[in-house]
């Protein structure tokens, strides 16, 4: 069965059973209903809608880009900011898709312990970087 088909009860009904494996059955629906919690207001808005299968696999035409959002500095400019520059000036039209490896705060682990998914780290830019980066505009 599909997770996107289960109901809410079925959904956490699975989840108990996986945490209930690892934590005492006494503490399980408490961590089962703050799991959930937690992550209920991070569900995506909308899916995205593509227009054919095709669209779903890559070939060898594709050219990904992975890169952290502080791969190249400038004294005028934020990190998200030059690396946006430098994507349209020398790569515009070459890159299929742009992969920012983490840009969220984080408290160690280069970036990897992320501390808000909702966030940009302040030291790199805003949202606002990451929209243009990805194409998306105001």
């Amino acid at each position: 069965m599909d997770i996107q088909s289960l109901t809410e009860e079925q959904f956490f009904n699975r989840l108990d059973s996986n945490i209930s494996r690892v934590y005492e059955e006494s503490e399980s629906k408490e961590i089962t209903n703050s799991f959930i919690n937690v992550f209920a207001g991070l569900q995506p808005s909308k899916t995205p809608q593509l227009s054919n299968d095709s669209a779903l696999h890559w070939d060898e035409r594709e050219v990904f880009l992975i890169t952290y959002g502080n791969s190249i500095y400038s004294d005028v400019a934020n990190p998200l900011q030059v690396l946006y520059g430098f994507l349209m000036k020398y790569a515009r039209g070459a890159i299929s898709t742009i992969h920012v490896l983490p840009f969220f705060p984080y408290s160690s682990d280069d970036g990897f312990a992320v501390i808000n998914y909702q966030k940009v780290n302040k030291d790199l830019g805003d949202w606002n970087d990451i929209k243009k980066i990805a194409g998306i505009k105001e």
